[in-house]
């Protein structure tokens, strides 16, 4: 269970690095 959850918030850091890349391309 704690395997799972461990994942889901590895991916949550992901997507929302991946989100702060995305708007730093949109205000160039």
């Amino acid at each position: 269970m704690s395997e799972i959850v461990l994942r889901a918030v590895n991916l949550r850091k992901v997507y929302e690095t991946e989100n702060d890349r995305v708007e730093a391309l949109k205000g160039i």
